[in-house]
């Protein structure tokens, strides 16, 4: 079976360096970094916002490199620590923006934000509307750019259970993670890539990622 998405010596501005990628239906990959490593480059070049100089992606075999930003949204998803919600709107007005949605998919946590402009919500509230819009086109890809690092830890655990779940939940649903926290590169995920100076050099499978301590991670981060 080809995979769900094929990215192939893919390069950008000297950021990003000849990097290769398979990733499978299912696959929840956390990819670890220091700032300035390429991570969210790398993010950008997947979902557009980035033009790549050589390389390809490709989602079941079909080139989406030339695509735009619109048209590879089909596609993927972008969650970032930036929300990109309409703070002046409430919950009710930001959902009506999209195509669809039922209010049973409504976190429970926002039942009686509804009618409440999205300023007045939590930054683990804002997290959590925007999260159920990314979901709302069904998106064969979830690409989560540190979308905890703005949050407080509680908010930031509750979040991370959520997308947890969400993979686990979703076979047909791929998710790429860039993170700096060793933790959530240790807890969760069934791959985990380290990026440095724009190229992968290291890719654990599920089997290797269990076995591995904290202390290693230190040793090559």
């Amino acid at each position: 079976m080809s995979p769900l998405l094929n990215i192939h010596n893919l390069c950008y501005q000297k950021i990003i360096r000849n990097l290769s990628l398979k990733v499978s239906r299912g696959d929840f990959i956390i990819i670890l970094g220091h700032n300035g490593s390429g991570k969210s480059t790398f993010l950008n070049c997947l979902n557009g916002k980035n033009a790549i100089d050589e390389g390809s992606i490709c989602i079941d075999d079909v080139p989406i490199s030339t695509l735009s930003i619109e048209k590879r949204a089909l596609f993927l998803s972008t969650l970032s620590q930036e929300t990109q919600l309409f703070e002046s709107l409430t919950v009710q007005e930001n959902l009506a923006m999209l195509p669809s949605y039922e209010l049973k998919d409504l976190p429970p946590d926002l039942h009686k934000q509804f009618h409440l402009p999205t300023s007045y919500l939590s930054g683990g509230q804002r997290q959590s509307l925007a999260m159920t819009m990314a979901m709302a086109r069904n998106p064969q890809i979830l690409l989560l750019d540190e979308h905890t690092s703005a949050l407080d830890p509680k908010a930031a655990t509750t979040s991370m259970k959520k997308v947890d779940d969400l993979s686990k939940g979703n076979q047909d649903l791929a998710i790429l993670m860039t993170t700096h926290s060793l933790d959530i590169a240790l807890q969760y995920g069934n791959r985990l890539l380290m990026i440095q100076h724009g190229t992968i050099t290291h890719d654990f499978a599920a089997q290797e990622k269990a076995l591995l301590t904290k202390h290693d991670l230190y040793s090559i981060y």
